[in-house]
């Protein structure tokens, strides 16, 4: 990946009516997303005429500037249609970094999530492909440890893609090498990684269980206290067959052992006992948000 020195002066209160500006050779059009130490852009390459998301380190963040480039330099080994590629990085001559990745024109599942519960199709639809982007990524040796419906992106066209590593642990890095363990957003945690504990794919495949859960039952498991004591999924969804309450709690098992042993085999199992087959969005959810009392 090249470096492109570049001045981000003129980044700051983009969309207030002027021209929009230049980062190297990216025009940024609008801010799309924004973090605790980062924000997004939609921009558009004035040669090739493409856009791309340029994600940029907030002024004033409280995380060192290498964080955003060692998270392009984990990116970059993954390569899967379900993760948002890296394509790019550069550095402003103040010291700025930034990442340049694909753009998904779409929404977050977390948006999706607030027009209320997903047909179960549809569940497995997001489902196999947030664990066929982890299983790669335990695959080259990367833990997300931030795997939550905020990070997955749903396209327009049907697409599902994985995004942010920001805190994603790579195998080579020593146990406490990075000073983001512990991290992460506790709803999705697992409990090694909320002890500060080092993470495995069993964390990652955790954190699915829960996004799962609150796919096909409008909320956490969290929501409800500790996950020991959270009611069964079809307790909270009357629509879901009891058979997979089994299969949620073996994902959300305390013991990183007795989790399934990738994120794939989970959601093959949640498929069996749900008993349907993938498929994308089709028709309005509102009828089952009402009838699970989560109607908007």
């Amino acid at each position: 990946m090249a470096l492109h020195t570049v001045s981000l002066s003129a980044i700051e209160g983009i969309g207030g009516g002027e021209a929009a500006p230049l980062l190297g050779p990216y025009r940024l059009l609008e801010r799309v997303g924004a973090g605790a130490y980062a924000a997004v852009y939609r921009a558009r390459h004035e040669v090739m005429d493409v856009e791309r998301a340029i994600k940029v380190l907030r002024p004033r963040a409280a995380s060192p500037r290498d964080q955003l480039l060692r998270e392009a330099r984990v990116a970059a080994r993954l390569r899967h249609p379900n993760v948002v590629g890296v394509l790019d990085c550069g550095v402003a001559p103040d010291g700025t970094p930034f990442i340049v990745m694909e753009y998904v024109a779409g929404r977050s599942l977390a948006d999706r999530l607030r027009d209320g519960v997903p047909r179960p199709a549809e569940t497995l639809h997001v489902a196999e492909r947030i664990a066929a982007a982890l299983d790669h990524a335990h695959q080259v040796g990367i833990v997300h440890r931030d795997v939550k419906p905020a990070n997955v992106l749903l396209g327009n066209d049907g697409t599902v893609q994985l995004a942010d590593f920001g805190i994603a642990q790579a195998a080579a890095e020593p146990d406490g090498g990075e000073p983001w363990a512990g991290l992460g957003t506790p709803a999705y945690m697992a409990p090694e990684q909320r002890l500060g504990q080092r993470a495995g794919a069993s964390t990652d495949v955790y954190a699915l269980a829960v996004v799962v859960y609150e796919m096909l039952t409008g909320r956490t498991p969290r929501d409800h206290g500790s996950e020991a004591g959270s009611p069964p999924a079809s307790s909270v969804n009357p629509y879901l067959p009891a058979a997979v309450d089994g299969v949620l709690a073996a994902g959300l098992a305390r013991r990183p052992d007795r989790r399934p042993a990738s994120a794939g085999r989970l959601v093959a199992a949640v498929a069996a006992a749900l008993g349907v087959a993938a498929a994308p969005p089709s028709g309005s959810p509102r009828g089952l948000a009402r009838l699970l009392g989560r109607g908007r």
